[in-house]
């Protein structure tokens, strides 16, 4: 199957070797795996399933590694990244000259999103999108302020994937939420302020596993 560990060097884990998606599809074979026959039937039906669901997401976070690799070489990226030990991980993680990025991935195929200030709503429902996206961004920027010994900001990004219709009324003031095909030109609106040796710094602590336990 898709994704790919990564590779173990005493008790520390270069993250760097991690494919997008990988943790999505880790997951999706876990509970394949307990019915394969009956997923694949769901899967031929057009069925909800929570196997179905898990592959949905792991394809958008391939979609938006790709997208994230047109960022250019001032960038380093980082997907699946463990946040815990509860199974828990940062979709990717992006470290570039205008700083550290957390990305939540959604795909929502053909689903019509509206964003406000205080709540993103998909297809007319309430998410928790926006909560989680800070929980992630406040967590890393505690564990690689940890990391590496002086205060690291860190922003958050949520991005959407394959959607019919995308409304922004009022952006919050401190989560981005874009399209997985505005996500680099977004990211390039944003001034500098880190050099190629904070950048490499950075990502010399964000890429060891241990950095995240």
């Amino acid at each position: 199957e898709a994704g790919v560990s990564p590779h173990a060097v005493s008790d520390v884990y270069d993250l760097a070797a991690n494919a997008a998606g990988a943790a999505a599809w880790a997951k999706r074979n876990e509970i394949n795996a307990q019915a394969p026959v009956l997923n694949l039937v769901a899967r031929l039906l057009a069925v909800q399933t929570e196997e179905r669901n898990w592959r949905i997401g792991a394809k958008g976070e391939e979609m938006v590694g790709r997208e994230s690799a047109k960022l250019g070489d001032a960038w380093r990226v980082l997907h699946a990244v463990p946040l815990g030990n509860r199974g828990r991980d940062i979709d990717h993680l992006l470290i570039g000259p205008p700083g550290v990025f957390t990305v939540n991935t959604k795909r929502r195929p053909l689903a019509k999103v509206w964003v406000g200030d205080r709540t993103v709503r998909v297809n007319g429902h309430r998410t928790d999108y926006l909560p989680k996206s800070r929980d992630e961004r406040d967590r890393s920027a505690t564990l690689l302020t940890k990391a590496c010994g002086f205060d690291v900001p860190v922003r958050s990004a949520l991005v959407f994937v394959g959607l019919s219709d995308f409304t922004v009324k009022t952006p919050p003031d401190d989560v981005i939420v874009t399209t997985c095909r505005q996500l680099v030109k977004r990211l390039r609106s944003e001034p500098t302020i880190l050099t190629s040796d904070h950048i490499e710094h950075l990502y010399a602590h964000a890429r060891r596993s241990v950095t995240w336990d």
